[in-house]
């Protein structure tokens, strides 16, 4: 059978498989378990708590508390390597949410050694080792988390990370059954254009980028490929008016595991990092909201006030320039 045919097979059974894209998170299947000795796994590096705002430290506390209190229950429990799994794995989910990578990647890992058929951990692990600008093993990661179980969002960000790092060819593996599963998913759409302009099909790279572009406006990110690619068709005009809007935002793939991760986030000083890198990246919508987050757990500072008050600034600017 040749590739091509081997993609459509592919793509065919898993556009069944697959859940829609948006869609909650399917539920974790019954997973198969493994009984590990604490050598097997991997020792968490705790953070430190000193300095953490109090609900913030409040929160790890109860964590830990809750952690411990699951692994004794399910070391003595039969079947109690599901429940150890799990416990890592909420550990893991609350490490990242306030920003502590290694001890969060971590916690997934152990979770996933010990539940070998759940798709959670490894995908979870992925986005922190994409945090952590480690591709290589953030693409392994995903691609684990796929063959556990068909989930749109590690395919999605599988085929991103495989293009950035040149390997077009796998990523246009994935890229057909993401294709066949959710043909208008905004951020799917963002990343064929890119391929096809890294693989020289200029004109089917503005279609698409165009049509991402429609569908998120603020994803000024795709305006520089655009302008390679309307530059390459000889359209100099469309090339430098792209070239001028270009930022830095780009288009997330909607992605209800990440979101579970986000819910766990207390306290004011995770959000406002947030809100500032938002605003750096000229994301003035979601820094507006990342700062209403931080004055909703901290409503007297005036600091944070400030830069609500800037980032409404700087989005009702960009709205009135956006206008026709």
């Amino acid at each position: 059978m040749t590739l091509l045919g081997a993609m459509a097979l592919m793509a065919l059974w898993l556009a069944a498989a697959l859940p829609q894209a948006g869609s909650p998170a399917p539920p974790a299947p019954p997973a198969a378990t493994a009984r590990l000795s604490p050598a097997a796994l991997r020792a968490v590096p705790w953070p430190e708590l000193a300095g953490l705002e109090p609900a913030v430290q409040e929160a790890l506390q109860q964590g830990s508390a809750g952690f411990t209190a699951a692994v004794a229950a399910g070391a003595v429990e039969a079947g109690g390597g599901a429940q150890v799994a799990e416990a890592y794995g909420e550990l893991g989910r609350l490490f990242h949410a306030h920003g502590f990578s290694a001890a969060a990647e971590t916690c997934y890992d152990n979770a996933g050694r010990l539940a070998r058929e759940d798709f959670r951990w490894p995908h979870l692990r992925g986005l922190v080792l994409l945090d952590e600008q480690r591709s290589e093993a953030a693409a392994a990661a995903f691609a684990e988390a796929f063959a556990r179980r068909p989930y749109y969002p590690a395919l999605l960000r599988q085929a991103r990370v495989e293009q950035e790092l040149g390997h077009l060819e796998a990523a246009q593996v994935l890229l057909a059954v993401a294709t066949a599963h959710s043909p208008n998913d905004p951020a799917l759409l963002a990343v064929l254009g890119d391929q096809a302009g890294l693989t020289g099909r200029n004109a089917e790279a503005i279609e698409l980028l165009e049509r991402a572009l429609q569908a998120a406006p603020g994803a000024t990110r795709l305006h520089y490929p655009l302008a390679l690619a309307y530059r390459a068709v000889g359209n100099g005009a469309a090339a430098d008016a792209h070239l001028a809007l270009a930022g830095r935002v780009g288009i997330v793939p909607l992605d209800p595991l990440e979101n579970e991760v986000r819910s766990r986030r207390v306290g004011a000083t995770v959000w406002d990092l947030e809100g500032q890198r938002a605003l750096q990246a000229g994301d003035a919508p979601a820094a507006v909201k990342a700062f209403r987050k931080a004055l909703e757990a901290r409503p007297g500072d005036p600091e944070l006030r400030a830069r609500l008050s800037a980032a409404e600034r700087t989005d009702a600017a960009a709205f009135e320039t956006a206008k026709p």
